[in-house]
C-alpha cells in the first residue's frame, strides 16, 4: 500500500493525519473533523454521505412490478473518500505493498472495531468523468458562493 510508504516520511511529531482521494469536492471542515477524531478512542474515521440512487427502483412480486421508487435514498451511506487516522495504526495493521486502502486496510481496521464514521451533512460531488467535471464547473459559475467553504 503506497500510503504506508508515505507515512515514513512524515514528521515524527505528527500522530494524526488526514487522507483523501482527490476526486471529490465537499464542504468538509478538516479542522472540525480532526478535532472530533482526536476526542474518540479509535484508530480511524471514514467520512460517509447519505446518497440518493441515481436510478428509479421497483418492488417486484411474482414477476410483476408492484411499486415504483423514483431515486430513493440508499439504505446505507457511501464512503466519500476522506479519512483521518492515527499514524501508529499503519504499523499495527500489516499490509503488503500491493494492498489497497478500500479492499485490505479499511476492512482490517473495521474488523478490529477501530474504524468510526462521520456522516457528512453538507454537499459533495464526485468527479469520475469529464462530464462530472463540466457539471461542477457549471454549478460553480452559476453560484460561486455555494462553494465558498471549499
Amino acid at each position: 500500500m503506497i500510503l504506508i510508504n508515505i507515512i515514513e516520511y512524515l514528521n515524527n511529531k505528527i500522530s494524526k493525519l488526514g487522507v483523501c482521494y482527490g476526486d471529490i469536492f465537499a464542504n468538509i471542515s478538516f479542522k472540525n473533523e480532526l478535532l472530533n477524531f482526536k476526542r474518540q478512542s479509535i484508530e480511524g474515521v471514514a467520512v460517509t454521505y447519505n446518497e440518493y440512487s441515481p436510478f428509479g427502483h421497483v418492488k417486484i412480486k411474482n414477476k410483476l412490478i408492484k411499486k415504483f421508487y423514483e431515486k430513493p435514498m440508499l439504505p446505507d451511506p457511501i464512503n466519500i473518500g476522506f479519512y483521518f487516522f492515527n499514524k501508529k495504526v499503519f504499523s499495527i495493521i500489516k499490509n503488503n505493498q500491493d494492498d489497497d486502502l478500500e479492499t485490505h486496510f479499511l476492512p482490517k481496521l473495521s474488523k478490529m472495531n477501530k474504524l468510526g464514521c462521520h456522516i457528512h451533512k453538507g454537499y459533495h460531488f464526485t468527479v469520475n468523468s469529464q462530464k462530472d467535471l463540466i457539471h461542477i464547473k457549471q454549478l460553480y459559475k452559476k453560484n460561486k458562493s455555494f462553494f465558498k467553504d471549499l
